[in-house]
């Protein structure tokens, strides 16, 4: 059944299994901590294959022309199918839909394949499995690990360490492997990484789809460790960064990018007032961290693009905060942040 959800429905259950408390878009299957690989890409719904196959059109048969054929006084076949080369299709084996058309040089990376990366980090790093899924009728999948790297800011604030892998079957994106926190008291989510300059500033590991998805060569350039101490200095200045509500007003309007002459009613100022109400009341807002600091206004974007923000549903707020337009401006929340604390 086709549903509204990016959350991919398709066998009319959704493809999403977690560890642990609901995930705050309240679906999915809830696993045991001894529960197997196999386990997890069945309650996943990531128990599907990616078959390639090739792409054409069919030639229309068009009365009184002769086909080539037919001039050298054979019988013609009707209707003729023409292949587009360069081209080939993605199909879902179990449902049998075309997920995409791409390029003959495109390397799709099986589900289990993903499933498989991240059961070798919980064997050789102590990682968890925590959530895995697919969005849109398995054009995307992601799985989500726990390293077990947690700290408490002020005392209170607890944000945990993930590792979030995922790939496109739509060409869409690239296969990518990122950490993001997850704070504790509201499940909010904030990408973080290694900063290694110019060329990698995002610090997020992309394997093109043109070349082959080799497991140790991510895991070689994630740096973990690094990433999470330099996250970490960087989140207890934001905390210890005090602002007035003026500076915080401010901010917002410029993050959003509201201009003077903007209509009163302007979506954005919408969203503007919105984030406002977050910053004062959202969970975790009277936190010594968060109280009048640029890292509460850090978490007020989070929450809105996490929890707030209007969407279609849950799953289509969950895709752009995890995947699209929410998660860059996270991006751009934190790196504006962190120009003001600095």
């Amino acid at each position: 059944a086709k549903s509204m959800h990016d959350i991919d429905f398709t066998k009319n259950a959704p493809a999403i299994a977690y560890t642990g408390g609901t995930p705050w878009h309240g679906y999915g299957q809830v696993m045991l901590p001894d529960q197997t690989l196999a386990d997890w890409i069945i309650a996943a719904g990531l128990d599907y294959k990616v078959l390639e196959r090739p792409v054409g059109w069919i030639a229309p048969f068009i009365e009184g022309v002769k086909t080539t054929l037919e001039t050298l006084g054979k019988p013609a076949v009707y209707p003729k199918h023409v292949p587009i080369k360069g081209r080939k299709a993605l199909i879902r084996d179990d449902v049998n839909i075309c997920l995409s058309i791409v390029s003959d040089r495109y390397k799709p990376i099986q589900p289990k394949e993903i499933m498989q990366f991240f059961e070798s980090l919980v064997k050789d790093e102590g990682f968890k499995m925590h959530t895995a899924g697919a969005l849109m009728d398995g054009k995307r999948i992601w799985a989500l690990a726990e390293t077990g790297k947690e700290f408490a800011l002020k005392g209170l604030d607890r944000i945990g360490a993930y590792l979030l892998l995922t790939t496109s079957y739509d060409g869409s994106s690239a296969t990518t492997a990122q950490f993001t926190s997850i704070r504790v008291v509201c499940n909010n989510t904030l990408s973080f990484s290694l900063n290694r300059g110019e060329n990698q500033t995002e610090g997020i590991v992309r394997v093109p789809h043109t070349t082959e998805f080799i497991s140790a060569d991510v895991k070689g350039q994630l740096g973990l460790t690094e990433g999470w101490v330099q996250f970490q200095d960087n989140v207890i200045q934001l905390a210890d960064y005090k602002v007035s509500k003026r500076q915080a007003i401010e901010f917002f309007l410029e993050l959003m990018g509201v201009t003077e002459d903007e209509a009163a009613e302007g979506k954005q100022l919408q969203n503007v007032k919105k984030l406002l109400s977050f910053y004062e009341s959202a969970p975790g807002s009277q936190y010594m961290s968060s109280k009048n600091t640029t890292w509460g206004l850090v978490n007020a974007v989070s929450y809105f693009t996490d929890h707030g923000r209007r969407a279609q549903n849950n799953g289509t707020r969950f895709n752009s905060a995890a995947f699209g337009d929410g998660a860059r401006l996270k991006k751009q929340a934190f790196s504006k942040a962190l120009k003001m604390a600095a």
